[in-house]
């Protein structure tokens, strides 16, 4: 049975060339993997940030509010990361990129890629400021651009119109691919944005989701959970119950998935092709 991850706490997943494990820190830490792409999903409480490792490059997507900038900053340091060869800010919402202007002071950035809006609030302005100060490549995220790094890659899948109400369906969604095993990192994208994913006929298939706005109703449809068909997912959020309730996962049961929440880290293994998924 296809199992939802509750992401409550840091988590990490690992990514080696005949399997994809799904460790806590701690075991990583002991030596139980060696990992051609790890994906770590940070703490950082009611948001998102999500730090992408392969072969010593890494990439940075989002870094939760302000209040946690100097925590995604240290967990980048504690990987050893001088540099980050691509920060992508999702979109202009606080809970997204409020901290990353403390992770672009503290630690070098090659490439900035982000969306076009309208959007004038201080934070925003601060940051792209800060980008421009440091002179970071500044890339506007494009439907169907792949960029590479270490051994993996990611390829941006949306926004694929200029214009939305609200800057939730702007969210940079990106096909994170290693070998064989990918991941779909959705940002805050709604409905409006995943109905133009799945009716561009793009592949969308990956083994673990990442659910758009936070688990959220307003995301992670039915047709776009077909599409994606994940072995696992992954919910960025707060650790209260009351969010957890309002998810798209735990209320309609679309899928008939199992949601489990972490309560703190979690041990998931997903062996080699072929072979079915199993709690470890």
């Amino acid at each position: 049975m296809k199992r939802i991850l509750c992401a409550v706490l840091a988590l990490v997943i690992l990514l080696t060339v005949s399997s994809c494990k799904l460790y806590t820190p701690k075991q990583y830490a002991q030596g139980e993997a060696d990992a051609k792409l790890i994906v770590h999903f940070i703490d950082v409480g009611q948001g998102d940030s999500v730090l992408l490792e392969s072969d010593d490059e890494f990439v940075l997507i989002d870094a939760g509010e302000r209040s946690y900038g100097d925590a995604v900053s240290s967990y980048i340091n504690e990987r050893g990361a001088d540099e980050l060869k691509y920060v992508i800010a999702t979109h202009p919402h606080t809970d997204h990129m409020g901290g990353m202007r403390t992770v672009l002071n503290d630690i070098a950035a090659e490439n900035f890629i982000t969306v076009e809006t309208d959007c004038a609030t201080n934070t925003w302005i601060k940051l792209l400021k800060t980008v421009e100060e440091k002179k970071i490549n500044y890339i506007d995220a494009k439907s169907g651009d792949t960029y590479t790094f270490g051994s993996a890659s990611f390829t941006i899948l949306a926004p694929n119109s200029d214009s939305y109400d609200g800057y939730n369906n702007y969210s940079v969604v990106t096909k994170v691919t290693c070998g064989d095993i990918s991941f779909m990192l959705t940002g805050d994208a709604e409905k409006e944005s995943e109905y133009e994913m799945v009716k561009s006929g793009v592949d969308l298939h990956a083994d673990v989701l990442k659910c758009g706005h936070h688990g959220s109703s307003t995301s992670t449809t039915a047709k776009f959970l077909k599409a994606v068909d994940p072995a696992y997912a992954v919910i960025s959020c707060a650790k209260r119950d009351d969010l957890l309730q309002q998810t798209g996962m735990l209320h309609g049961g679309v899928t008939g998935a199992v949601c489990e929440a972490a309560g703190g880290y979690a041990a998931l293994t997903v062996l080699p092709e072929g072979q079915s998924l199993d709690r470890k």
